[in-house]
């Protein structure tokens, strides 16, 4: 299994078990496929330590259940403010490329200083850099923000709701029978973990 996290701040965001598919013309961002869940919980017949008493009447646990999108629910991402198209670009997306970039920067960087042991990884890392600079406006464009005409987002952040996080956005596209809403996220800003 592969477990894809927020290469700024850690978080997990997902896993390899969810549908998934690149979009864009260049493929920047990965587009997952999630569903409605209800979600059951309740502490059970835990029995720690013993019998249960025959004088003491037996304690009922309360079930709790909790309604939501698969992907959100199992990877404890929670919603946060609703934005417009120009907040999104001028107060989400631009400051968060911009940290991404310095922070893949800083690691090619680094690898750098470790001599050429690195050298073919580093190399990677530069082609991959470059084509991200190059190539993720257009797919900004054309997956994101024509959708802000067509779409209404949901936007969510990982566990630490930090500002340095991946801004993820939700939708429901009307044109899905199933009507299982869709996750974006910028596939340049993960990190895989194969566990």
């Amino acid at each position: 299994m592969i477990i894809y996290k927020d290469f700024l701040t850690g978080d997990e965001l997902f896993t390899d078990i969810y549908p998934m598919k690149l979009v864009g013309p260049n493929q920047n961002f990965i587009q997952l496929k999630g569903k409605r869940v209800t979600e059951n919980s309740s502490a059970g017949d835990i029995n720690i330590g013993g019998n249960p008493s025959a004088e003491e009447a037996a304690e009922t646990t309360e079930e709790t259940s909790v309604s939501g999108v698969d992907i959100v629910l199992a990877n404890r991402l929670t919603e946060v403010t609703e934005y417009t198209k120009e907040a999104y670009q001028q107060d989400k997306i631009k400051p968060y490329i911009k940290k991404l970039m310095k922070a893949k920067d800083d690691q090619i960087k680094e690898l750098e200083a470790e001599g050429k042991k690195n050298e073919k990884l580093v190399e990677e890392l530069k082609l991959q850099y470059t084509a991200f600079k190059n190539t993720f406006k257009e797919d900004l464009k054309s997956v994101i923000l024509t959708g802000f005409k067509k779409k209404e987002f949901q936007f969510f952040l990982g566990e630490s709701l930090s500002d340095e996080a991946m801004l993820i956005l939700m939708t429901y596209p009307e044109d899905d029978p199933e009507g299982r809403p869709l996750m974006y996220f910028v596939k340049y800003g993960l990190k895989e973990v194969k566990v």
